[in-house]
């Protein structure tokens, strides 16, 4: 992400807790999206807060692609 605000890009962050209700971690995601298209911003960046993912950080990716938002939104960017 450094890399890529360094070459310019502009990037939404948002970060929460990586075990909330499914409705909530929606709702937040949704609200990251939203202020990335009112800067037109591409890059989106959440990170989970320590110890909120369950088992292992590793799986920080299974509650990211159960999300719908985030489904919607990766196949909605072209090239």
């Amino acid at each position: 992400m450094n890399a890529l605000g360094s070459a310019g890009a502009q990037i939404t962050r948002g970060e929460w807790a990586n075990d909330l209700p499914k409705g909530e971690f929606e709702a937040r995601s949704r609200a990251l999206l939203n202020r990335a298209r009112r800067t037109d911003s591409h890059v989106l960046f959440t990170s989970y807060t320590p110890g909120t993912t369950p088992v292992s950080p590793h799986f920080a990716w299974g509650q990211t692609y159960e999300n719908d938002v985030v489904i919607d939104w990766l196949f909605d960017q072209s090239r």
